[in-house]
């Protein structure tokens, strides 16, 4: 097949005038990568600069998407149609390089944008460029995710327009091998796949271009490092992360998005070997309101992001994917549905990084409740409660104290102590994305014995112990579970102990009482950042009576912390009953058994 180059750049550089004439259609972010280009162009003329932008290579990639095309809908058959903004990134991307050589100047780029705008094959044609038209011999290009089936659409997207290349080509036809798991280049030896976690291929991995799919859905960063550490033994690698916003602000990718991508955006991080692009809403668009007629003519009070100026600016080929007339219909679902439809389509259909739609506390109320000043020893022989939630032999523990409102406290006052074994820190790194190993280091986890590949008890019973010299400590509410670890020892030195059952009518009194307390300001806590994570991660269950509690199961990762609270404050509530505060003893649950 024969193709000629037309000088597809004028497509590029009517995304670039589109966003310099019409500002008002284009995020913020989307403005600054652009500036950043035209900047860099500016400095590039200065002899100093070490990088180029070379407009026939950036042409010679687009003109490639000429050559491929559309995989689904009503395009499925259809030559690319390659969109102003998607020749735009293609240009960034592939456009700058070193001076005087072939060597790129990104290694990495970021794109976000809304669901259905086209992410998964603008990937799948990145992936068809690094492996067949790169000039890289023995090109090995991943599609990367944590499951084989979160690898599906942007490998599948790049699998379906080969085989449609290969019947208009006679010489790819020749030469490209289809299989169901693997692209190969008979003659150079290049290769598409997937790369994913519960594979078998990933510690051998040698990447030429890793395309990491759905970033945000990842829990951890191991499969990402994998293709990191890879890409050394490359000359000209790329790594690629296409993504829509999600719920997990403790993950990777919002890391990445908030310490590389953003701050290289505007230039507050001067970092030359990575090129971002977001599209998202303004600040403006998320909060605040504004008034225009409904369908009868009425005039109506709506939310800014209900505008479909805003919604243009995460979608930047709303029109044509997705379609208008459903997104509207998303759009008007979302406005009359509550919550949990709002935030589902600020984050998937408008690209606003958001807490879970079951999200128990908002992370910046939250936040605004800590108190870094906040000393055990300043309330000594103030009335205390405990909650305590024992872990497994070999995973954590909490312990939480809340202090009520007494004379000389004004607020409900908390502290969280956490317990795990020494050996597991840093197992637990890895599992969950934080770092266990600097909590530990800065007193906000404690490490039981060394001796020891399981929780020490011993260690939790002396921090209990070493708080009841302090505190005139209540009670101490347990979870049943483990009990026997601790509690004979405990009230064997008549430390009154209660259970706590973690059954939804025993957790919805404090869950929902803690819920009030933060949004209300009434609450203060010693700012313990992994109880700010734990917090992030829980989910809310009902059951059929509404009554609500942290579900262990569906929550995002460890949420003990939380559920210590709750057992804390249950057991507080229970001892001191408000008048209009459903109870355990209100639902008739006056005992419970430890078995």
């Amino acid at each position: 097949m024969i193709f000629e180059s037309n000088k597809y750049m004028t497509l590029y550089n009517e995304f670039i005038k589109d966003t310099l004439d019409n500002p008002e259609k284009y995020c913020q972010l989307v403005k600054d990568s652009v500036n950043r280009h035209l900047e860099d162009l500016e400095a590039s003329k200065e002899e100093k600069y070490r990088y180029c932008f070379n407009e026939e290579e950036a042409d010679r990639v687009i003109s490639i998407c000429k050559l491929l095309r559309h995989t689904k809908g009503s395009f499925k058959g259809k030559l690319f149609d390659l969109q102003p903004y998607q020749a735009f990134m293609l240009a960034m991307i592939f456009g700058w390089l070193f001076k005087g050589q072939s060597i790129r100047r990104f290694q990495k780029a970021y794109v976000e944008t809304a669901r259905k705008s086209g992410k998964s094959e603008w990937g799948g044609v990145v992936e068809i460029i690094m492996a067949f038209f790169d000039g890289e011999p023995g090109a090995d290009v991943y599609t990367v995710a944590t499951k084989r089936d979160q690898a599906g659409y942007v490998y599948d997207a790049a699998k379906t327009m080969l085989s449609q290349l290969c019947r208009d080509s006679e010489t790819m036809n020749s030469r490209i091998k289809i299989q169901q798991y693997v692209i190969k280049d008979l003659v150079s030896g290049s290769t598409i796949s997937k790369l994913t976690a519960d594979g078998d291929k990933e510690d051998g991995a040698n990447p030429h271009c890793g395309v990491v799919d759905e970033f945000h859905a990842h829990t951890n960063d191991g499969i990402y490092k994998v293709v990191e550490t890879g890409i050394v033994s490359r000359d000209n690698p790329l790594i690629l992360i296409i993504t829509t916003a999600g719920f997990n602000k403790e993950g990777p990718c919002y890391h990445f998005r908030q310490t590389v991508a953003i701050p290289t955006i505007k230039n507050t991080l001067r970092n030359d070997r990575v090129f971002a692009m977001i599209f998202t809403l303004d600040p403006e668009d998320i909060v605040g309101t504004y008034e225009a007629e409904d369908e009868e003519g009425n005039m109506k009070i709506y939310p800014n992001w209900y505008k479909e100026s805003a919604w243009r600016k995460a979608n930047p080929n709303l029109g044509n994917t997705p379609k208008l007339e459903p997104f509207r219909a998303i759009a008007q679902t979302a406005l009359l549905e509550g919550a949990s439809s709002r935030v589902q389509f600020l984050t998937k259909n408008l690209n606003v990084w958001t807490d879970s739609p079951d999200v128990w506390i908002k992370s910046e109320d939250w936040a605004a409740c800590g108190d870094d000043s906040l000393r055990m020893e300043d309330f000594a022989g103030k009335d205390a409660y405990l909650g305590l939630d024992l872990a497994t032999l070999h995973d954590i523990a909490a312990l939480d104290i809340i202090i009520p409102p007494q004379p000389g406290v004004e607020k409900f006052t908390c502290f969280s102590l956490f317990f795990c074994p020494p050996t597991k820190i840093n197992g637990y790194k890895r599992t969950d994305q934080v770092d266990y190993r600097e909590w530990k280091e800065k007193g906000h986890i404690i490490a039981t014995s060394e001796s020891k590949k399981t929780i020490d008890y011993d260690r939790i019973l002396m921090e209990i112990e070493r708080i009841v010299t302090t505190l005139n400590v209540k009670c101490v509410g347990y979870d049943p579970y483990n009990y026997d670890k601790i509690i004979p020892s405990l009230e064997a030195q008549y430390i009154n102990c209660m259970p706590y059952r973690q059954t939804a009518p025993w957790m919805h009194p404090p869950t929902k009482k803690i819920e009030e307390l933060v949004s209300n300001n009434e609450m203060v806590h010693d700012n313990n950042p992994c109880m700010a994570w734990m917090v992030g991660n829980v989910t809310i269950m009902r059951d059929t009576n509404d009554n609500m509690k942290i579900d262990k199961k569906k929550s995002m990762s460890k949420v003990d912390g939380p559920v210590a609270r709750a057992i804390a404050l249950g057991t507080y509530l229970t001892k001191n009953p408000d008048d209009d505060m459903i109870t355990v003893e209100s639902l008739g649950i006056l005992s419970v058994d430890k078995d």
